[in-house]
């Protein structure tokens, strides 16, 4: 850049290959726009894309609810479709099913709590029970094991390691 500055000249000598090849460019970029004019989706294309929406809207609506409980019908009934469906598309569009992705959103969810919080001034299970996590993939809670191990498989610690982490982060 700093020569283009300094000797805009050099770059003057090249103008007719810099016209051509815009031309050329253009001209290519015209032609692959008529092909694309002419492309029709298949079904499953046009499966895959609606399964993408069903999975944004419900994803939004999971994401703007921090504070309630969630359920994999409160998903269905934002997305209008029913558990089959709304599992379907969770599994192909994210690869994992909607109870898993509440599981997760979850752990997350109790994990910046204790990140953000102080050490010493809460506990795992307190922001695990509390309103901040506000997800529940079911109406039973998974057991205190199954959470750690889920945590230690994504996070490479159990939920207890995050706030002595931050604590030692910031010595």
């Amino acid at each position: 850049m700093d020569t283009a500055l300094q000797q805009p000249s050099l770059f003057d000598e090249q103008a007719k290959e810099r016209v051509a090849a815009q031309d050329e460019l253009l001209e290519t970029l015209l032609s692959t726009l008529r092909v694309a004019d002419d492309f029709e989706s298949t079904r499953s294309d046009r499966t895959r894309q609606a399964q993408g929406l069903i999975v944004k809207t419900a994803e939004d609506y999971a994401m703007a609810q921090t504070r309630e409980r969630l359920y994999v019908t409160d998903l269905c009934k934002v997305a209008a479709v029913s558990e089959r469906t709304l599992e379907y598309a969770f599994k192909e569009i994210m690869g994992l099913t909607p109870v898993a992705y509440l599981a997760r959103l979850r752990l997350h969810r109790v994990r910046q709590a204790l990140l953000a919080a102080t050490p010493g001034s809460t506990t795992v299970t307190t922001e695990a029970l509390n309103g901040a996590s506000g997800t529940s993939a079911n109406s039973r809670a998974p057991t205190r094991n199954a959470s750690a191990n889920g945590r230690r498989k994504r996070c490479d610690e159990t939920p207890d390691r995050a706030p002595q982490r931050k604590s030692a982060e910031f010595r």
